[in-house]
C-alpha cells in the first residue's frame, strides 16, 4: 500500500530521506527544521508539514511522558545540586504568570520545543493542553517563516 501511493506521488527515495531529516531535526530544534526545509526548497505545504509534524512528535512524546523521562534521568544519574540560573527561571516564571500557556506556546519555536514541553510540565500543565497549545504556536510560526521566505 505504502509503495503504491509513494509510487502514485512519484517521491524519490532521496526526498523522503530529506522529509524524515526535517521531521527528526524538527522533534528536537523546530527553527532549525523550517531553516533545513527552506534551504532544500520545499513548498509552503512540504515545510508546513514536516517541520510541525517534527516538532508536534517530539512535543507529544516529551508532554505525555516527560515526567516519567525526567524521574528516569534522575534515579539514573544521581547528580549534585547545580547552580540555578535564577535569571532564565525569573524569566520563565513573568511569563508564565503573564501569559499562561499561550506565552510558552508561542516561545516554543525561540526555545525548542523540548524546552518549552519542560516548562509547561513543571507549571502541571495536562499533557493535551500541552499538545494542543504548542502545536498552535508551532503551525503559526511556521506559516510566518515560510511565508517570509516567500516575500524575502
Amino acid at each position: 500500500m505504502l509503495i503504491w501511493v509513494l509510487s502514485v506521488l512519484a517521491i524519490s527515495t532521496e526526498k523522503i530521506l530529506l522529509y524524515l531529516s526535517v521531521i527528526l531535526v524538527g522533534s528536537v530544534k523546530f527553527l532549525v527544521a523550517v531553516l533545513m526545509a527552506l534551504a532544500a526548497k520545499f513548498t509552503v505545504w512540504e515545510t508546513l508539514l514536516t517541520a510541525t509534524l517534527g516538532a508536534a512528535v517530539g512535543v507529544w512524546l516529551l508532554a505525555y511522558f516527560g515526567t516519567q523521562i525526567r524521574n528516569w534521568i534522575y534515579t539514573k544519574w544521581k547528580r549534585d545540586k547545580k547552580p540555578t540560573n535564577y535569571s532564565f527561571r525569573k524569566m520563565v516564571v513573568t511569563v508564565w504568570k503573564k501569559f499562561g500557556m499561550i506565552g510558552v506556546a508561542f516561545l516554543a519555536p525561540i526555545l525548542s520545543p523540548p524546552i518549552s514541553v519542560g516548562v509547561a510540565v513543571s507549571f502541571r500543565e495536562k499533557p493535551h493542553r500541552i499538545f494542543w497549545y504548542m502545536l498552535g504556536g508551532l503551525v503559526f510560526w511556521s506559516l510566518i517563516l515560510t511565508i517570509f521566505r516567500d516575500t524575502a
